[in-house]
């Protein structure tokens, strides 16, 4: 994805303890053009388990090579932005208890 010429690398870290269900949704999903919401991400860019946060981002940094500190993580749960924080202290993180819209 690009944006204004800067290379953004998206990524999705979800916890649920039904994975494979929330794929199914994110293969159903669509945005306004018809592109389902997996099709927005790079496969191995979809973390989705029932661990933590933290450990979704480090598998997401030992995929990627980026660097903690060029991270941004945004959730709408507190208790995960505050585990973030204090484990990644590195990655920027955003709480947004609304969700994210344009």
């Amino acid at each position: 994805m690009r944006l204004e010429g800067h290379p953004i690398q998206a990524a999705v870290a979800s916890r649920t303890d039904e994975p494979k269900w929330a794929r199914i949704c994110m293969d159903h999903l669509t945005i306004e053009d018809g592109t389902t919401i997996s099709e927005c991400f790079e496969r191995d860019l979809i973390e989705i388990s029932y661990g933590d946060k933290t450990q979704h981002l480090q598998r997401l940094h030992k995929t990627t090579g980026i660097p903690f500190e060029e991270m941004c993580f945004f959730d709408n749960e507190h208790s995960n932005i505050k585990t973030v924080s204090k484990s990644l202290p590195k990655v920027k993180c955003i709480y947004t208890p609304d969700g994210m819209t344009r």
